[in-house]
């Protein structure tokens, strides 16, 4: 099913980002998480991130949104979609689907979307020579991360960082860069099912537009 994504963008400066780069405490979260020091797109780092930014002056921030209207409107497709999901698969049902819909709802679509955004990010990547994007989310291009066994990445010029990864706290763009709080699902629908993800570019790189059109469409 073809849904509207909305894309809301802007540029900042890297005094403006860094203020919004708390590693100390994003990474307090990220211990948190199931792909702590299992993925390769995840914390720990065997770099210094500060250095990692450094030549990056300016920063493109990528805010998606999808209205749960048209997700609500069609709630008994996407209930048989997200069943045979392998998000839904992938965590498991328990027996106990309905009870749990919400929530796989909510991954299955950020995963949607985050392949959609990479996809286009790497397309830019390709046009813009001093990009470099960052990943809605952790990376999901295989089923088990190779650093669990503590080997090389299989998919080194696709693998990217996400905003979280590198220290960012992310709540603080949709505050401060977009003026609104990330919607959590809690259990309902949410108004809006959002992602961010971003493009650093080093300087004086001339950043061109149109890729990323407000408007798009995105299947589910």
């Amino acid at each position: 099913m073809k849904i509207n994504l909305k894309i809301k963008k802007e540029v900042i400066s890297k005094s403006q980002y860094m203020k919004y780069y708390k590693k100390d405490t994003v990474v307090e979260f990220c211990k948190a998480c199931n792909n702590y020091m299992k993925n390769h797109s995840c914390p720990d780092f065997d770099f210094l991130i500060e250095d990692y930014l450094e030549p990056y002056d300016r920063m493109l921030i990528l805010l998606t949104e999808i209205d749960s209207k048209e997700i609500r409107d069609n709630i008994e497709y996407f209930k048989g979609v997200v069943y045979e999901s392998k998000e839904a698969k992938r965590y498991g049902h328990d027996g106990d689907f309905d009870s749990q819909f919400i929530n796989f709802l909510s991954v299955y679509i950020f995963e949607k979307t985050k392949n959609f955004m990479s996809k286009k990010i790497l397309k830019y990547e390709d046009q813009v020579k001093g990009a470099l994007g960052l990943f809605p989310g952790s990376c999901s291009l295989c089923s088990v991360c190779e650093k669990e066994s503590n080997k090389p990445c299989v998919y080194p010029d696709k693998m990217r960082y996400s905003l979280e990864a590198l220290g960012f706290m992310v709540s603080d763009f949709y505050d401060e860069v977009f003026n609104q709080e990330i919607i959590w699902s809690q259990g309902e629908l949410p108004s809006k099912f959002t992602s961010c993800s971003a493009i650093l570019f080093v300087r004086d790189t001339h950043i061109p537009e149109g890729i990323f059109e407000y408007d798009e469409i995105i299947e589910l």
